[in-house]
């Protein structure tokens, strides 16, 4: 069994195995959240709506650790 985390909180190494998880950028999503909502207010409310959809996509990063190993092959007597 393997055991991943979604964001890497800096407890996750305290974990024995470490925990592997996959870490986000917490401070650039909150700036660029920021920044949406001051160009949404600043464009007005007939143009908010327009701004208020707009998508943003910030990569994420997988942090392998000693919580997950690689799938058993197929041939593995269960």
């Amino acid at each position: 069994m393997s055991v991943l985390s979604f964001d890497d909180f800096p407890w996750t190494s305290d974990f024995e195995p470490r925990l592997t998880a996959i870490a986000q950028p917490s401070h650039e999503m909150g700036r660029r959240a920021m920044e949406v909502l001051l160009s949404a207010m600043d464009l007005g409310s007939e143009n908010a709506a327009e701004s208020a959809g707009q998508v943003v996509v910030l990569k994420a990063e997988l942090r392998i650790r000693e919580s997950t190993a690689p799938p058993r092959s197929s041939s593995a007597v269960m």
